[in-house]
């Protein structure tokens, strides 16, 4: 049980480092697009959402953990049917995805 335990979580350790490396370097991308683009400030702000695209992604993940335990806990058998009119219903507020359009820097 304890390997299996150790399996998981350097999967979860390569996974999520890869996938938060990936966020950070499209900002990097984007970034670099703009400055070739000749507009540095917006450069700059596309590095700084790379950098907290994976904080942004860890938040929404808490928000969808907590949201499963509310689920969950409204499932559960109760020993009087008052009780569950008492849990509040969870409240899902999704927003479309943000999509980035890829800079053409090929053409001129």
């Amino acid at each position: 049980m304890e390997v299996v335990m150790h399996l998981i979580t350097f999967y979860l350790a390569v996974v999520g480092t890869f996938t938060a490396s990936t966020q950070a370097m499209r900002g990097v991308v984007r970034g670099v697009g703009k400055l070739i683009e000749g507009q540095p400030r917006e450069a700059l702000g596309e590095v700084a959402g790379g950098l907290a695209a994976p904080l942004r992604t860890a938040f929404t993940q808490i928000c969808h953990l907590g949201e499963d335990v509310c689920r969950t806990a409204r499932a559960l058998p109760l020993e009087e049917e008052d009780e569950l009119e008492a849990l509040p219903e969870p409240v899902v507020q999704r927003r479309p995805a943000i999509v980035h359009p890829i800079v053409d820097t090929v053409s001129g």
